[in-house]
């Protein structure tokens, strides 16, 4: 498979993802009714049930790394940290599309860059 179908991948798939996420965000508002209600709802969830409890904290684990990982990579591609914190703002806020997009550019920039390195 070449880079450029796979970077083609990844940007499909974190736009799609980006959409299912809006779209459940969306239901989640419309059934509670209110942003209220709803965080109600989920505070109430994961104070019920344990199972709930570990998914959320497994999550919260692997997106810590998945965010050390960022912050990492991007500053050894030499952004500066202005720009990392609006990438890490952007993984904490919609989670998975940034970081699929963030490897789609790696991917494509990331080679670019190594590349030029070698002699």
């Amino acid at each position: 498979m070449t880079r450029s179908l796979v970077r083609s991948g990844l940007v499909l798939v974190a736009g799609l993802f980006l959409l299912w996420e809006g779209y459940g965000a969306i239901r989640w508002l419309q059934e509670a009714g209110d942003i209220g209600s709803a965080l109600d709802h989920l505070w109430r969830t994961l104070h019920s049930d344990w199972m709930a409890r570990v998914a959320v904290s497994d999550l919260l684990i692997i997106a810590a790394v998945a965010l050390a990982g960022l912050w990492i990579d991007s500053a050894r591609q030499g952004w500066p940290p202005a720009r990392r914190v609006l990438l890490a703002a952007g993984f904490v806020v919609l989670g998975s599309p940034v970081l699929l997009f963030y490897l789609a550019w790696r991917l494509r920039h990331g080679a670019r860059r190594l590349a030029t390195r070698q002699p």
